[in-house]
């Protein structure tokens, strides 16, 4: 079994006014990835800086998923 669980904070640069997202992977109980990133786009709202975050988590599981049928 695969869960993802993904995070963000919108705006925390000061400076460039990026929002920072971080996500973690967990297969059966364990941690299999852990990621922080700055997304590419700047997002003007909080609902388009969880959608680019939980654009990134999505692509990482399908990605991911060829280690699911391994284990």
């Amino acid at each position: 079994m695969i869960v993802m669980l993904s995070d963000l904070g919108w705006q925390d640069d000061r400076d460039m006014r990026r929002s920072t997202g971080s996500y973690a992977t967990f297969v059966q109980g364990r941690l299999f990835d852990y990621v922080t990133n700055v997304p590419d786009p700047i997002a003007m709202s909080s609902g388009e800086a969880e959608y680019n975050t939980c654009t990134v988590v999505g692509m990482s599981s399908l990605h991911n998923h060829n280690f699911d049928c391994c284990l």
